[in-house]
């Protein structure tokens, strides 16, 4: 099961690399090896890989190369993101797929699954409560980005969200 489930992430790595020329996945160091040695062998069995939304990077600011993708839980078929720290204790967190993030547990709506850059501010969407109009961000709770973000959004629309890193665990920022 754990080289079948190896060889298809390795088949899925490999094609992302090659549709995604942009992406940090194909610069720079291009292999997640968590501290541990088991690589992708660490994601839950209760999880599936979605094609071409993986994303390697620095993800909790502790300079070691970390890995995300958009994956599916095969029990409920929800849509969610995992992240998978490479650092000795190999931490995996799961948003979706089940498990709430911003009152939702199903995030079928990514279509779009980008990094954003260390050092980034990003803000929250001010909408008004009454209205459901949209304000704009809310500068009050502007964060500069400690290590890598992922954006995450529809492609032809607006709204998404934010996941990021504030030095204590993840936090999320809905953004329109």
């Amino acid at each position: 099961m754990r080289i079948t489930l190896t060889l298809l992430t390795l088949c899925l790595f490999l094609f992302s690399c090659r549709e995604n020329s942009e992406s940090k996945l194909n610069s720079g160091d291009a292999s997640f090896e968590p501290a541990d040695g088991q690589g992708l062998s660490k994601l839950p069995d209760s999880l599936r890989l979605m094609n071409n939304m993986l994303l390697i990077e620095d993800f909790n600011a502790d300079d070691i190369t970390d890995f995300a993708a958009v994956v599916q839980n095969k029990y409920n078929e929800q849509i969610g993101v995992v992240i998978m720290h490479s650092s000795s204790n190999s931490e995996t967190f799961v948003f979706g797929a089940g498990k709430e993030v911003s009152g939702m547990t199903n995030l079928h709506w990514v279509e779009v699954f980008d990094l954003l850059p260390k050092g980034k501010l990003v803000a929250p969407t001010l909408v008004d409560k009454q209205t459901g109009d949209i304000i704009g961000p809310d500068k009050s709770k502007e964060f500069k980005l400690i290590a890598a973000g992922i954006s995450m959004s529809v492609e032809e629309g607006h709204g998404g969200g934010i996941l990021f890193w504030d030095g204590s665990g993840y936090r999320w920022y809905h953004v329109e």
